[in-house]
């Protein structure tokens, strides 16, 4: 059983480990070059915010690069998509989670309530 995936068991983590081509030694977190805000506006539409990070502990200088409105989250994952810049730069993980938080801001949008990116 692992802290991070409950339903994953102790043997299969084991012969995961083994298979060297699949973990790496150095640090299994990936981080992009991009990272994202999405937002409601006005109740009418989300708002994605594109932004570039240089990833320095020290000069952590970020620069809004793309900006997406849509009325909804099918139309937004389009958009995002096609635009070669960020989807090149994008893990998958990363893209899974856009779109999962693309569906709670469709969703929030629709009852006319709040939306908090987690």
């Amino acid at each position: 059983m692992s802290l991070i995936y409950p339903s994953l068991n102790a043997k299969f983590l084991l012969y995961f480990h083994k298979i060297p081509s699949l973990v790496s030694q150095k640090s299994n977190i990936i981080e992009d070059d991009l990272y994202c805000k999405i937002n409601i506006i006005v109740n009418s539409y989300i708002c994605v915010k594109f932004y570039a990070s240089d990833h320095s502990v020290y000069l952590n200088s970020s620069m809004l690069q793309v900006v997406f409105t849509s009325t909804n989250a099918e139309s937004m994952i389009k958009l995002i998509s096609i635009h070669l810049l960020i989807s090149s730069n994008l893990s998958i993980s990363h893209a899974l989670y856009i779109g999962g938080e693309l569906m709670k801001a469709e969703l929030a949008l629709i009852m006319r309530q709040e939306y908090i990116q987690n």
